[in-house]
């Protein structure tokens, strides 16, 4: 069938439409990661081969968080991969990403209160969650977006351990690449900086 839409509709559409989409950029923080583009976009560059992984798929990034009140945020360097497991297939156009902090990059450490109401103030680690299971690319017509980082919520919130975390936008070398969940990374680091002891005193699974 055929769809007629009266220019005057369309002019008041696109107003509304515009004004709401702009207000969004600015309703949750963003983060900006920045790398050579061969190394995210080339023959060798991770986006380009999202199936393989380890350390020799780990490439050089800058990471800056930027919070939209002007509150300060951080810049620093870090190692980016991809992430995740279903969600790597070539056909998707919006891949996990994990940030890792080395000595090889700049800190070994990121120190920064980056999760509300956690006293937890230093990370090894963050992942850049696309949410691939609940997502317009993978759920269709069920895109929800919110239950991983809910059920995170909720779980910490009867007590029980889980990873703090909360929504951003993510650019990739100044390209909008939508809305991520940027949350801890449960790793032995992690076990360790939540509850004390040393890395190896944990086994995580």
């Amino acid at each position: 069938g055929t769809f007629l839409i009266h220019d005057a509709q369309f002019d008041k559409a696109e107003a509304t439409f515009k004004s709401l989409g702009l207000d969004a950029l600015v309703a949750i923080p963003s983060v900006s990661l920045v790398m050579d583009i061969a190394d995210l976009f080339g023959a060798n560059g991770i986006y380009a081969n999202p199936r393989s992984r380890g350390d020799a798929w780990e490439r050089l990034a800058s990471m800056e968080l930027i919070y939209p009140d002007g509150s300060a945020g951080f810049a620093t360097s870090c190692g980016l991969e991809i992430h995740g497991n279903t969600s790597r297939t070539r056909g998707n156009p919006k891949h996990s990403m994990r940030v890792t902090f080395k000595a090889a990059y700049g800190p070994s450490t990121l120190s920064f209160p980056l999760f509300p109401g956690s006293s937890v103030t230093e990370h090894k680690s963050l992942v850049f969650r696309t949410g691939w299971q609940d997502g317009w690319q993978h759920a269709r017509g069920h895109a929800l977006y919110l239950r991983d980082q809910f059920a995170n919520d909720t779980q910490r919130a009867l007590g029980q351990v889980d990873m703090h975390g909360f929504f951003v936008h993510l650019y990739l070398n100044g390209l909008d690449w939508g809305v991520y969940q940027l949350h801890e990374r449960a790793t032995e680091e992690f076990a360790a900086l939540h509850y004390g002891g040393d890395p190896d005193d944990w086994d995580v699974m």
